[in-house]
């Protein structure tokens, strides 16, 4: 993906001038992953938010546990950058364009490729994936839009229209419609069902980058280099709202629950926004650029491959503006040593910094001085407390027992605390 020229970022943020700035909070990271060679720019979750595919001009498509971090796999097959990475409904298909002008199929369990589809005669520059998984729809740098079927390949129509490069495309939630975003400035929506243009949203003074439908189809979002992001109503057109950011706008991604918009620019700002009244929830600056921000199903984090050929994974602050609780965790033993066939109580605290945390997921790993492990797993109770019961064999070694412990509740940061005891005979 080519940035903008110095001359024109330059000009931009001599306009930039003239939009108010708003405080940057820290970006609440929970994991970043390496091991792309280059940018990662396109990233998609999958269904049930387990799993994050990054695509890179590496040429090749990761998977990423999202709950540890971990590279789950790595796909390869493309010949040029990776610019778009879409999942199927079900999960069990991601699909992914590329510069060297192809779509490709992948089975997601064991990474297999399933099927190539040639047609475009340019850069693939977006896929998406209808709601019923029957159908999916690309964009492309020769201008123009092809709906192709899941099955078996088959390319179902063209469409054509955009007087330029095609970027973005996007299904409505019902599956009827299809927006797309171009670099001639203009939005379309597209009857799926035959291929007919419906209309052509104008107003944008640049390229327009990305396109998104709200989860209740009334709306599409759009991202343009024109420094800004807008809504528009999808039944009339018309524009409902106007988000200025400070350089040209890569993304406008709704949340699942269509309160938030998440942008994010050339400046490396990711920007996040109040749909109902347009105003800042969040906004962070991160170390590199960010062009493909998506949130995750549940709406708690978002995910991203940046500039730097880094993954993302953050938490995403609540509505309020304010950033979720972190939880302290403290592990302790009822002792501090034990002998053969003793019984080992282990404790976890949780709290958010002032009152104990009921209802938490706690996990707590002890680790013999010959190597082996055992895992418990529980909840905290009332007092915001875990035990559990560890018996002592001193056939696993005499020494010092680590142990980690770690903690998770929904809407919060999670936390961490290793102790240890020692077993002496």
């Amino acid at each position: 993906m080519k940035l903008l020229s110095i001359n024109l970022l330059a000009a931009l943020s001599l306009l930039a001038g003239s939009f108010p700035l708003h405080a940057q909070t820290a970006p609440d990271r929970i994991w970043v992953g390496s091991g792309h060679q280059a940018a990662a720019y396109a990233s998609a979750f999958a269904p049930g938010g387990a799993l994050l595919a990054s695509g890179s001009d590496d040429r090749t498509i990761k998977l990423w546990d999202t709950a540890s971090g971990a590279q789950v796999n790595t796909l390869t097959g493309h010949a040029d950058v990776i610019r778009t990475v879409a999942f199927s409904p079900d999960g069990a298909t991601l699909a992914s364009g590329s510069g060297d002008a192809t779509i490709k199929l992948w089975r997601v369990s064991d990474g297999t490729l399933l099927r190539t589809l040639l047609g475009h005669t340019a850069n693939v520059r977006s896929v998406a994936f209808s709601p019923d998984g029957a159908t999916l729809a690309s964009a492309s740098q020769d201008n123009t839009i092809k709906l192709w079927s899941v099955a078996d390949g088959t390319l179902l129509r063209t469409l054509v229209g955009h007087g330029n490069w095609v970027v973005s495309v996007a299904f409505s939630p019902d599956g009827s419609q299809l927006a797309s975003g171009s670099y001639d400035r203009t939005i379309k929506l597209w009857r799926v069902s035959d291929g007919q243009l419906i209309s052509s949203l104008s107003g944008h003074a640049s390229y327009v980058f990305h396109v998104a439908f709200s989860p209740d189809g009334a709306t599409v979002a759009s991202a343009s280099w024109d420094l800004t992001a807008r809504l528009w109503r999808v039944s009339d057109g018309a524009q409902l709202r106007s988000f200025p950011c400070v350089n040209g706008v890569y993304t406008a991604e709704f949340s699942p629950d269509g309160s938030t918009l998440v942008t994010s620019d050339v400046s490396y700002n990711v920007w996040f926004w109040r749909v109902s009244d347009g105003s800042v929830i969040q906004k962070y600056l991160e170390v590199a650029a960010t062009p493909s921000v998506v949130f995750s199903p549940d709406g708690s984090k978002v995910g991203y491959g940046r500039g730097d050929a880094a993954v993302v994974l953050a938490n995403v602050v609540s509505k309020s503006g304010t950033p979720p609780p972190a939880l302290n965790v403290l592990a302790t033993t009822d002792k501090p040593s034990y002998v053969n066939r003793d019984t080992a109580t282990i404790l976890v605290s949780v709290t958010d910094g002032s009152q104990a945390v009921s209802g938490a997921s706690v996990s707590a790993s002890v680790t013999a001085p010959k190597g082996s492990s055992t895992t418990y797993t529980g909840v905290t109770g009332a007092n915001g407390v875990a035990v559990f019961s560890y018996k002592v064999n001193s056939k696993l070694g005499v020494g010092t027992y680590k142990v980690d412990s770690s903690a998770s509740k929904t809407g919060c940061n999670p936390g961490a605390d290793p102790t240890s005891f020692n077993v002496t005979r």
